[in-house]
């Protein structure tokens, strides 16, 4: 208990009143985890990664892979796959969101995930990132923000040229990412793709450049609404039930927040690209 007061005093020094929560759940391997995140990712960040489990339908991690964690947060995706793949580079450009990053690889004492702070983009060197009042969702694609940050930008092929050709590249780098896709040269580098696409931010030019792009370089790919998918009622709620450490009034707005979601028409959509099909 000492070390979240500790946590959610810098927190809220660095950060703003933004209390922070911990959350315990299993890994890949059924190992336990406990992570330190944002209330607020609660039933976005939390939900996405470990209840509906929507970066898990395209490939299935090995002791091999070599994973790219584009928008990181504090790491649930990273920190939940970390055991059954070779090495995961994790990039978070928001400096509170990257020190949570770094104290949850270190309290789960994992030596193959790397943190780096920096913003998946088009172009290496700065860029300016728009802060939202949610943590999850600052973007460098953004027209309503109050405030803005200049971070450190990196690019695909920064990445290969620095760690060679990656396995799987995950992105949730809200809006960012037909920028990333649709203007890199070294996808044939890339062997699967998993990433939001935030249609109501684009034109449709540039979905229609994105997926052609896709084409030319070898994958097939689907673009599909948000889970649960197919992921049964009765087994999303008993992931709910099995998040620890969730005081009741989060765990009641999760259970309640998860099922809606079979309902919601959600406008983001998720893309699944492989050469693998």
């Amino acid at each position: 208990m000492k070390m979240l007061q500790m946590l959610n005093f810098i927190q809220r020094t660095f950060s703003g009143n933004r209390a922070l929560i911990k959350v315990r759940f299993k890994d890949d391997r059924g190992q336990d985890r406990v992570i330190f995140c944002p209330v607020d990712s609660i039933i976005t960040a939390l939900k996405d990664v470990v209840i509906f489990e929507e970066y898990d339908r395209l490939v299935t991690p090995d002791d091999t892979m070599f994973v790219v964690d584009a928008g990181a947060h504090v790491g649930l995706y990273s920190i939940k796959h970390a055991s059954s793949v070779y090495k995961i580079v994790a990039l978070e450009p928001i400096p509170s969101n990257y020190r949570l990053l770094c104290i949850n690889i270190a309290l789960n004492r994992l030596s193959n995930v790397y943190p780096l702070r920096a913003a998946l983009w088009n172009e290496e060197g700065e860029v300016i990132m728009g802060l939202s009042k949610n943590s999850t969702t600052h973007s460098v694609i953004s027209h309503e923000c109050e405030d803005s940050i200049k971070v450190a930008s990196i690019t695909l092929k920064d990445l290969i040229n620095m760690f060679g050709s990656i396995d799987l590249l995950k992105m949730d780098i809200e809006g960012a990412e037909y920028e990333v896709l649709s203007s890199c040269d070294c996808l044939s580098q890339v062997n699967s793709i998993i990433a939001e696409l935030h249609p109501n931010d684009l034109t449709e030019t540039k979905l229609k450049k994105l997926l052609q792009k896709l084409r030319n370089t070898g994958f097939n790919f689907v673009i599909l609404r948000p889970p649960p998918h197919g992921i049964p009622l009765k087994e999303v709620l008993k992931r709910v039930l099995s998040t620890t450490d969730l005081g009741y009034s989060l765990k009641s707005l999760l259970l309640f927040e998860t099922p809606f979601s079979y309902l919601y028409p959600h406008r983001i959509r998720l893309l699944y690209a492989t050469r693998r099909f």
